[in-house]
């Protein structure tokens, strides 16, 4: 399971249809974790799932993301999520979920 973000100029260039079938070249993975399948059902719950990929998960999701994480102990994983936050430029990239293998 996955936290990637791509470059916004190519998340939008691309045909909707044919978006997650691409293999995400131009993506980079943020956080990478196994078998935490309630941190997956989250994505399910909270975004919008199409094939094995989300939607755009933007920085208010992702500080919703946080809160839950935290509520469910998961102190690290919320600290990981935090630091991403702080680092990513919302307005130039866009940030997915991806359970691709």
């Amino acid at each position: 399971m996955h936290l990637k973000k791509i470059p916004r100029k190519d998340f939008e260039s691309i045909n909707r249809e044919d978006f997650w079938y691409d293999h995400f070249e131009k993506s980079e993975e943020l956080f990478y974790w196994r078998k935490k399948y309630d941190i997956h059902e989250w994505f399910h719950i909270n975004t919008s799932i199409y094939e094995e990929c989300s939607d755009e998960i933007t920085k208010e999701k992702l500080g919703e993301l946080i809160i839950w994480l935290t509520q469910k102990g998961l102190t690290e994983y919320a600290e990981k999520i935090k630091e991403i936050v702080n680092k990513i430029d919302f307005v130039n990239n866009v940030v997915f979920y991806d359970y691709c293998n």
